[in-house]
């Protein structure tokens, strides 16, 4: 389960006004279910999922997890 985060950073720093976007991926690796239910009783820091790349658009981080994770699936 990884999610896909919107950050915008909007800064006035002496005068000097900038405003950035950037997304970054973050969720857990290894997830198993049991029945219909996530076993998160087995999560350990190992399956945090904490790539720290910023993307320039949601699309760049969509291809970034795709080429890790081709049969990744967008859930709504």
């Amino acid at each position: 389960m990884i999610s896909i985060y919107k950050i915008i950073d909007d800064s006035n720093f002496f005068g000097q006004h900038t405003k950035t976007t950037s997304y970054y991926i973050y969720g857990y690796k290894g997830l198993e279910l049991n029945g219909d239910k996530i076993n998160v009783a087995s999560l350990t820091k190992d399956d945090v999922y904490d790539e720290y790349s910023s993307y320039d658009s949601i699309q760049a981080a969509l291809d970034s997890l795709k080429s890790d994770y081709p049969s990744l699936v967008k859930l709504n």
